[in-house]
């Protein structure tokens, strides 16, 4: 089933876990409870069940006899997931940076991220566009078409970040129109055959779609690339007991050594979940704090309201 999953965003939630005591004299730990959630962002065909169904075949194996139930809850969008955080359906979010700071103000301090194939837990993005298009500085994009998945939420803020840094529009005014692409495998490959002129991925992302294509690299080219962020960010509530926490990052650390955790995670095109400090998110931080910064600036500064871009849904072809 795992051959037929292309991508996912993955949110993870720890529901509750304690120790309780049998009757009598013997005491025995209560079977703990983890949630995995996602969202259905990067999938071309795969049914919401279907997802649910995969995920939850391989953690189940990859926790077997561990004591640990596992389990996929997935959403339709950002907006459903913070629902279900707020009515307390759910107790973690594990998904874009912007996702994960949106709630940040009620997770514990234990922050997790995912390490990808191709890169590593900090991920570069990079603004790639087509060589024969007469695009050699970010102004020249000015009226041209971009692809970008509307769940790419944090390669947007850090183009319209660039743009505003030099006193250019943000993306709906400054191009022609915005494509939305299933993923962002297709909206580089929109580029490479013409039908957009650039668009915004994590460099593991193009390095990837370059390994299996090398005429990608050909054709295409990095036209400028970020300071290393960390674009998947994942906690629990602080309600979450440390020692439920503790049981959950040791299993993390191993996740990637078995092959169930591995077939899971190179769905995000990721090989590892790890760990991290408050100190590794602070780049992708300082992003999100500049682009709020520029733009209220901007606004302040600005005139005369300009037409936006046309917004076009992009077809589902793979």
């Amino acid at each position: 089933m795992f051959q037929r999953v292309i991508r996912t965003t993955l949110v993870v939630l720890i529901l509750s876990a304690v120790g309780d005591l049998h009757a009598g004299t013997e005491a025995a730990l209560k079977k703990t409870h983890i949630v995995m959630g996602g969202t259905t962002l990067g999938i071309r065909s795969m049914a919401q069940q279907d997802m649910e169904v995969a995920f939850n075949a391989a953690m189940s194996e990859f926790l077997k006899g561990s004591g640990t139930d596992l389990r996929v809850k997935i959403y339709a969008g950002t907006q459903e997931l913070y629902a279900a955080f707020d009515k307390h359906e759910i107790d973690g979010i594990f998904g874009t940076a912007v996702e994960y700071f949106g709630r940040e103000g009620q997770y514990g301090k234990d922050v997790m991220a995912l390490g990808y194939t191709n890169g590593g837990v900090k991920q570069s993005f990079v603004v790639v566009a087509r060589r024969s298009g007469g695009i050699a500085t970010l102004e020249d994009l000015r009226s041209k078409r971009l692809t970008l998945a509307k769940y790419q939420d944090t390669e947007a803020i850090y183009l319209n970040t660039l743009l505003l840094k030099r006193r250019l529009p943000e993306i709906p005014v400054f191009f022609l129109e915005r494509a939305d692409a299933k993923n962002p495998n297709i909206a580089i490959m929109d580029v490479f055959f013409n039908r957009s002129d650039v668009t915004v991925v994590r460099e593991s992302e193009y390095l990837t779609a370059n390994e299996l294509n090398p005429q990608i690299d050909k054709q295409l080219f990095i036209l400028t690339k970020s300071p290393p962020y960390i674009p998947a960010l994942g906690s629990v509530r602080k309600e979450i007991s440390g020692e439920n926490i503790d049981n959950l990052a040791k299993a993390i650390r191993k996740y990637g050594s078995t092959d169930s955790g591995r077939k899971v995670l190179s769905i995000s095109q990721a090989n590892s979940i790890e760990v991290v400090s408050a100190e590794d998110i602070q780049s992708v931080r300082g992003l999100l704090s500049e682009y709020q910064s520029l733009r209220k600036m901007n606004n302040q500064n600005a005139t005369a309201p300009q037409p936006a871009a046309k917004i076009r849904s992009k077809r589902n072809a793979q």
